[in-house]
């Protein structure tokens, strides 16, 4: 073994990754242990070509995390004729949004599937991870008005302050925190505001 990716984040340990396909039923179909010094993207065309040709597979679904399979691991699994099962990434799926092939109203608590290309979309609306996204903007909101009452406290303390430096550093923890899009400062007199700007 060598000192390689810990997707625990934990540094200076020595990392083994394995490989392991299995049958229908469940059972291991072959295992393999590779270098974590390489990425999943780049063993990925390797465990494709031996399920192909050493095991003779023809009905196979690789299923994969969207780090996993990308555009170039599909192009690897359309060459020998395999499926695959993966999530996609934001991006993409703003993507989709734009383009009209997909709605917002389609990610509601049943499934919604959409075929286009010959690719098969389920949607579904994850309650845990949108009560996640909730707390979490809380919670860069809660960091931003901290900021807001400590600027007005020293404005008010400081007549001769400078507001646009006080506005300038709730703008730059606004955008650091990725809020822009639905939270906005406002000034009144020498006072900063933070006002939700969508739900």
């Amino acid at each position: 073994m060598a000192y390689g990716y810990d997707r625990d984040g934990q540094k200076g340990k020595k990392q083994n990754g394995h490989r392991l396909v299995v049958r229908r039923a469940g059972r291991a179909g072959f295992q393999r242990s590779v270098s974590r010094q390489h990425a999943d993207t780049a063993t990925f065309g390797s465990q494709v070509k031996k399920a192909s040709q050493r095991f003779a597979g023809e009905r196979v679904t690789l299923v994969g995390d969207r780090g996993m399979i990308q555009s170039g691991q599909i192009e690897d699994l359309s060459k020998t004729g395999f499926h695959y099962i993966t999530a996609i990434t934001k991006p993409q799926i703003e993507t989709l949004l734009q383009t009209g092939l997909l709605q917002m109203a389609w990610f509601d608590d049943t499934l919604c599937e959409v075929e286009h290309d010959r690719v098969r979309y389920i949607l579904r609306r994850n309650p845990r991870r949108a009560e996640e996204l909730v707390a979490s903007r809380a919670d860069k909101q809660a960091s931003v008005e901290t900021l807001r009452q400590q600027l007005n406290r020293y404005l008010s303390e400081h007549p001769r302050a400078k507001v646009a430096t006080a506005q300038k550093a709730v703008r730059a923890k606004i955008v650091k925190l990725r809020l822009e899009p639905w939270l906005q400062m406002e000034l009144v007199s020498r006072t900063l505001l933070a006002t939700n700007i969508c739900s």
